[in-house]
């Protein structure tokens, strides 16, 4: 069974700083950071884990963990999210995000309220 987590809902304790990694992007990740809708994106080679913002992470038979997003800073005025699968840190998609996004439209109903 699968259980999706998000920071403004509930997180779990789980061990999701793994330093330095380097991404590799999916073709679809590759293409959505030449249609988002602020412009094309240039994808960082590496993320820092330690410093990235965890938004949200997904959990499969109550212990292997098959996703997760992170938050890092673009620029001034935006914020780049990064899904990756951590066991290969393979980048399924990506997207910008504006830092001023509030998240008031979040449906919490999707979200797991206690640990897996």
């Amino acid at each position: 069974m699968n259980k999706l987590y998000h920071f403004q809902v509930y997180m779990p304790d789980l061990p999701l700083k793994f330093g330095k990694q380097r991404l590799n992007y999916s073709n679809h990740a590759l293409n959505a950071s030449r249609d988002d809708r602020y412009g094309d994106i240039q994808l960082p080679t590496f993320i820092d884990t330690n410093t990235a913002k965890v938004i949200e992470v997904e959990i499969i038979q109550g212990r292997f963990l098959s996703k997760v997003v992170y938050r890092v800073n673009y620029s001034d005025t935006h914020d780049l999210i990064i899904v990756v699968i951590p066991e290969r840190w393979f980048v399924k998609t990506v997207w910008l995000n504006a830092k001023s996004d509030k998240h008031q439209t979040l449906n919490k109903n999707k979200y797991e309220t206690k640990s897996a």
